[in-house]
Order: structure tokens, then C-alpha cells, then sequence
């Protein structure tokens, strides 16, 4: 569990250290390397957010703290982490949003939306990569990067169409 006495520098290093990380994978993508520096911040700047909201959902969809553990850190990220944290777990997405030093009505109102937006789906890192692809390359203005988005698109239906678990429910992610 997470203690009153976790300090507040904790939670800002714990949260910038998850912003670079994600920043280094969508950057490092060879879409987006093809793409000018330019155009990558605006499409950075343009759909950051909807893919930090998708990682805050994939946190809330994983079964269990180890998953999402597992999923967010490897272990080196937890010992550089754990450092800073007096030796303990680095505190996962869903943990910071119970210990958040927010009022209790507006924690209770994210936390009630990332419980329906969470999905089972989304545990298939398969999955989870190509919604955070089509996300990232999502700008209808720019008809190459908008093909790009389509890309994903198609490579997210011919995946789920070969996932039993996935066509067996009819989810509205593979339609």
C-alpha cells in the first residue's frame, strides 16, 4: 500500500520518469522517424494526451499490482526507482491516482472513469501498441500521417481477427 509519508518529490520524479519513457518509445518509432522534427512535436504536442489517457487506462485493465508492476518498469527501473523510494516497489499508475494528493470527489470521479474505460483487451500488448500507434499518428489535416494512422488501423483488425479470445466476445475494439 502507499503511506501519507511518501514524499511529494517522489510522486514528480515517478512522474516524469513515466512521461521520458514514453516519450523515448514514441520517438524511437520508425514512423516517426521518417517524419521532420517539426512535424513530430506537433503531432507530439497534438496527441500526447489521448496517449497518456491510454496508458492510464491499460494501468486500470491489468488484473493485478504485479502485472501492472511488470508492465511499467523493468528491474532496473524498479532498483533506480526504489532508491528514491526508500527501497520500495516504484508506485504503479493506479496507486498514484489513490494516493494523489487531490481532492477525495475528483479522485473517486477518474478513478469510477478509468474502471469503465478499462478494458481486458488492452492487456495484449499486441493490442495496446497498435491503439497507441493509431493515436499517435491520428491528425485528419495530413492525409500521410492520417494513412499511417489506417495502417494500424488494418494491422489491428487482421490481429484481432486471428485472436479467438478476441472474435469469440465481438468487441467493439475489433470491429
Amino acid at each position: 500500500g502507499i503511506n501519507a509519508d511518501v514524499p511529494m518529490d517522489y510522486f514528480q520524479i515517478l512522474n516524469f520518469y513515466l512521461r521520458e519513457r514514453l516519450l523515448r518509445f514514441l520517438f524511437s518509432l520508425h514512423d516517426m522517424e521518417i517524419l521532420s522534427s517539426e512535424r513530430q512535436l506537433q503531432l507530439m504536442r497534438k496527441n500526447i494526451r489521448k496517449i497518456q489517457i491510454l496508458v492510464q487506462v491499460l494501468s486500470y485493465s491489468l488484473d493485478d499490482l504485479d502485472a501492472e508492476i511488470s508492465l511499467m518498469f523493468s528491474n532496473d527501473d524498479r532498483i533506480k526507482l526504489g532508491s528514491v523510494n526508500l527501497g520500495k516497489q516504484p508506485m504503479t499508475i493506479t496507486q498514484l491516482a489513490k494516493w494523489a494528493p487531490i481532492p477525495s470527489a475528483q479522485k473517486d470521479v477518474y478513478i469510477r472513469k478509468m474502471i469503465t474505460l478499462s478494458n481486458p483487451f488492452l492487456q495484449d500488448k499486441k493490442i495496446f501498441v497498435l491503439m497507441l500507434m493509431i493515436l499517435l499518428f491520428e491528425d485528419k489535416s495530413d492525409s500521410h500521417v492520417n494513412n499511417i494512422s489506417a495502417q494500424y488501423w488494418t494491422m489491428l483488425k487482421r490481429y484481432c481477427e486471428t485472436q479467438p479470445a478476441v472474435t469469440d466476445k465481438n468487441s467493439a475494439v475489433c470491429m
